[in-house]
């Protein structure tokens, strides 16, 4: 019980930690003299883990860019044959360059899902082997 409390209190620091770093405009620190180390004066608690790393900023997703079919005109009900012909095998070549663009758009599509779901796999075990070293102790 102990260990689920400590771990839901870190995890609850370092939320609150995350958010109130992303209200706070960035400053750079101002540069310090340096210190001559000191030795410590007897047996010392066990140090804090280095502070959380910042998020990346936001990854901008690609533009996808719109199709490049051009859409055949329609000749009119009276055309000659020939017309109607010709515009139906325009129909029939813009109907697969139609089909190409959304096939190759749901690949990209499908492909940012996988690096998206990949993201959530990793985070998803970074959390269980630090839950799991929490519960050992």
């Amino acid at each position: 019980m102990n260990s689920r409390l400590l771990f839901v209190a870190a995890a609850a620091a370092l939320v609150w930690s995350l958010a109130s770093w992303a209200q706070a405009p960035y400053a750079p620190a101002a540069p310090t003299a340096p210190t001559a180390p000191t030795a410590p004066a007897g047996p010392t608690a066990p140090t804090a883990p280095a502070a959380a790393t910042a998020p990346p900023p936001s990854v901008p997703m690609p533009a996808v860019p719109s199709h490049p079919c051009t859409k055949p005109q329609f000749p009119g009900k009276s055309a000659p044959p020939a017309q109607i012909t010709a515009f139906n095998n325009d129909v029939v070549a813009y109907n697969a360059c139609i089909r190409k663009y959304v096939d190759d758009t749901k690949a990209l599509a499908t492909a940012a899902q996988a690096a998206g779901n990949s993201a959530v796999d990793e985070f998803n075990k970074f959390a269980a082997e630090i839950r799991a070293e929490v519960e050992a102790k």
